[in-house]
């Protein structure tokens, strides 16, 4: 079975042939710029405050500001900073793994300097979460796909199709990414889709 990740605050429950849950999901999206006291949030750290031990939270893209996030010598580094630490606080509770995955606005808006700020990001959130099981993938902003086993039955898959799209400079042949084309992308998708036939795959892109 395979199932997209969408943009609503929502956990996708996974029952196993037993009819049981065996993993819960929860998705959210478009978290840049949220304020700690609005409705979403609200509801973020609602749904989080039950959640069980065997289950994942997804931020799907368009994180922590509508332009990525920018060197630390620029002015609005610390708005940055301020904004990825408010999301720290909302999800400090919550005991599964969490995964940030990128999307247009992470790159700033498919700006020319898009790739600068992915990685910004990334080593952002790195710091801020460092061993708090809280993950950014894919990294060094190659477009994946990336494979997390959930457990023995669900396989969670992340694309960050925002590579595709970005028309400056991004990491292709003269990278140390795993995939370096739009061909070998969908080649390597493909490849893992076919591997997990009989699982439950999660398939995440922005």
């Amino acid at each position: 079975m395979l199932i997209l990740c969408t943009y609503l605050l929502t956990p996708h429950n996974l029952v196993g042939q037993n009819s049981e849950t065996i993993h819960t999901i929860y998705l959210i999206g478009n978290t840049a710029n949220l304020s700690d006291q609005s409705e979403l949030a609200n509801l973020l750290k609602e749904q989080i405050s039950s959640a069980p031990q065997n289950s994942t939270l997804l931020f799907l893209g368009d994180n922590i500001t509508d332009t990525g996030v920018p060197d630390s010598s620029s002015a609005f580094w610390e708005e940055s900073r301020d904004k990825a630490q408010n999301l720290k606080s909302m999800i400090a509770n919550y005991q599964g793994e969490t995964y940030f995955i990128p999307g247009e606005e992470d790159w700033n808006q498919g700006k020319k300097d898009g790739w600068f700020r992915i990685k910004n990001q990334q080593q952002l959130l790195d710091t801020l979460f460092l061993d708090e099981g809280v993950h950014f993938l894919p990294k060094e902003a190659c477009p994946g796909p990336e494979e997390v086993d959930l457990n023995d039955e669900i396989t969670l898959v992340i694309v960050d199709s925002q590579w595709i799209l970005h028309p400056w400079d991004k990491p292709k042949e003269e990278s140390s990414c795993l995939v370096k084309s739009t061909g070998d992308l969908l080649n390597k998708i493909e490849e893992i889709l076919k591997r997990n036939s009989q699982g439950v795959r999660q398939f995440c892109i922005n």
